[in-house]
This record gives C-alpha cells, structure tokens and sequence, in this order.
C-alpha cells in the first residue's frame, strides 16, 4: 500500500502540469485525464465484483507492473486522446490492487490482529501519500512532468518485482476454503456434547 500511496497522491496533483506543460492542453484535458483515472479504477472494481482471480498475489504483481508500463507510456505521448486510453487502464492496473491485497489480510490475519494490521496499513498508504508529495516539487522542478510520470512508472514497476515474492509467500500460507470445512468439521466433533436429564 506504500507504494499505491506514492504514486496515487501524486499523481491527482501533477495531471494539471502535465496536461498543461505535456500535452499543451487547457483544464478541459485536465477533466478529461483525472475523469479517465477515475473510469478506470471504477471499472476495474466493477470487474472484481463479477470475476474472483485463483491468485491474487500474481494479479497484484501484474497490475502493479502493468500500470507502471502504461505511466511510462504516458511519460511519453503528446496525444490527447492517447493519454486519456493509457490513464484509464493505469488506473484500473493501480486501483485492482487495493481490495486484493485487503482480502489477503483479512483471511491471513486473526481477528484479534485486524486493527493493528489495518491500522499499519494505513500508516504505509499515508506514509507513501506524504513522501510521493514531498518529493515531487522537487521532481517537477529538476526533470519537468513528462519524466515525472517516467518515474513514476519505475518505481511503479520495481514496486512489484520488491513485493512479488512476500505476496507469493503470504498467498501460498492461505487456507483454502476445502481446508477451513475440513478444520471447522473436526472442531465440531471434539466440541463438547450437552446432555439433558428429563
């Protein structure tokens, strides 16, 4: 989630420059970016609600990957219409992750632990908001927009080859809903039975 965060807030500030600077466009194109961005992280939603990927941990990886090679498309294109294609599927590449990696943590971790898990997440996700921000006046101002997005993109990418291998890790220790019946099942036959005198 550090790395969603990283990109994310960032991303919502430098499409005015880029749009402007880049694309030699107005506020309209401004609208139109951050409304593609916007489409693209509802229909991928949308997608989760009605297919369930058999492994979540690769469909992080490749999302991730994905949108960090559509930003570095859109570092550099001058097309409008272009730049509105390649945002809406980054940002269905970007948003996929969010549920996924929430689903991971909720059937891995025990209840009891949900607070403190989430509650570390959420410091990653704003912990990436604030140093993606921090960091890029200084960007915008030394490399311009367009290669911005590029860096964007690659730590984007690299994100993904860093986090692969714990996702697989943490994929492969889940239990399958077979092994949780199964668990359920012995538990009840251990379970105490009441007997009643009449």
């Amino acid at each position: 989630m550090t790395f969603y965060g990283l990109i994310t807030g960032p991303l919502n500030i430098l499409l005015p420059i880029y749009a402007k600077n880049s694309l030699h466009e107005g506020s309209g194109a401004f609208g139109l970016l951050i409304s593609a961005l916007g489409v693209g992280m509802l229909l991928s939603s949308l997608l989760l609600s009605l297919y369930s990927p058999r492994s979540m941990g690769v469909c992080i990886r490749n999302a991730f990957m994905l949108a960090g090679l559509l930003l570095g498309g859109l570092s550099v294109t001058h097309s409008l219409p272009l730049a509105v294609i390649l945002l809406a599927a980054a940002g269905m590449g970007l948003s996929v992750t969010n549920p996924l990696i929430h689903t991971i943590v909720q059937k891995k971790t025990s209840p009891e632990l949900l607070g403190r898990t989430f509650s570390t997440i959420s410091l990653g996700f704003l912990s990436g908001l604030i140093l993606g921000m921090a960091c890029l006046p200084f960007l915008l101002n030394s490399i311009g927009p367009s290669r911005t997005v590029l860096v964007m993109g690659i730590v984007l990418f690299s994100g993904a080859i860093v986090v692969s291998a714990p996702l697989m890790r943490s994929e492969k220790q889940l239990p399958t809903d077979s092994e949780s019946t199964r668990n359920l099942i012995g538990l009840q036959q251990f379970s105490p039975v009441e007997v009643r005198e009449d």
